[in-house]
């Protein structure tokens, strides 16, 4: 299909100033119809860590 991933988030805490908040955790995935040479994967020591 030509779809390629250049870059991922593993899980991470997702936050907001919103009252009684949900508990949210995220990946991203970045796709795309080309492939770059350098790939990027962001890790977290814990959830709600710094990359």
């Amino acid at each position: 299909m030509g779809v390629y991933i250049n870059f991922a988030h593993r899980t991470f805490a997702w936050d907001n100033d919103a009252a009684g908040k949900a508990a949210v955790h995220c990946v991203i995935v970045g796709f795309a119809h080309f492939c770059k040479e350098e790939k990027y994967i962001f890790d977290y020591p814990n959830v709600k860590g710094e990359p």
